[in-house]
């Protein structure tokens, strides 16, 4: 008897249960990459001011804003942008918004062509 009123709950709440009904949007396509200048130089993240080992480096404390838009300079909507410069490996990560018809109606369609801007203050 106690299984049966057990199992008759749990099926209640799955089928009535509001994430059942409203839609989710859709995980982001996250990228990411470094930034190198002149095809020689790396820009890296510098916290403390130390010099690296590594020659030809540009040090970078958050220097760069990292925007993501269709190839028409369109913005996707939620923004895909890095503002807060390069993370401690040295590196961006950028999450861009997948399309959803009802969630995220302008985001990115799966096959679609992007752009990355690099800019600096």
């Amino acid at each position: 008897m106690i299984i049966r009123i057990f199992a008759l709950t749990v099926a209640f709440c799955a089928i009535f249960s509001p994430s059942v009904a409203q839609s989710v949007p859709p995980v982001p396509a996250r990228i990411g990459g470094t930034l190198t200048l002149i095809t020689t130089v790396q820009v890296i993240h510098d916290t403390d001011g130390a010099t690296s080992a590594r020659s030809a480096q540009v040090k970078s404390d958050e220097e760069y804003t990292f925007v993501v838009t269709r190839p028409d300079n369109t913005p996707y909507t939620p923004g895909a942008e890095d503002t807060d410069g390069l993370n401690a490996y040295d590196s961006y990560i950028i999450d861009i918004p997948i399309y959803h018809s009802h969630e995220q109606p302008e985001g990115a369609m799966p096959g679609d062509n992007a752009v990355v801007h690099a800019y600096r203050n």
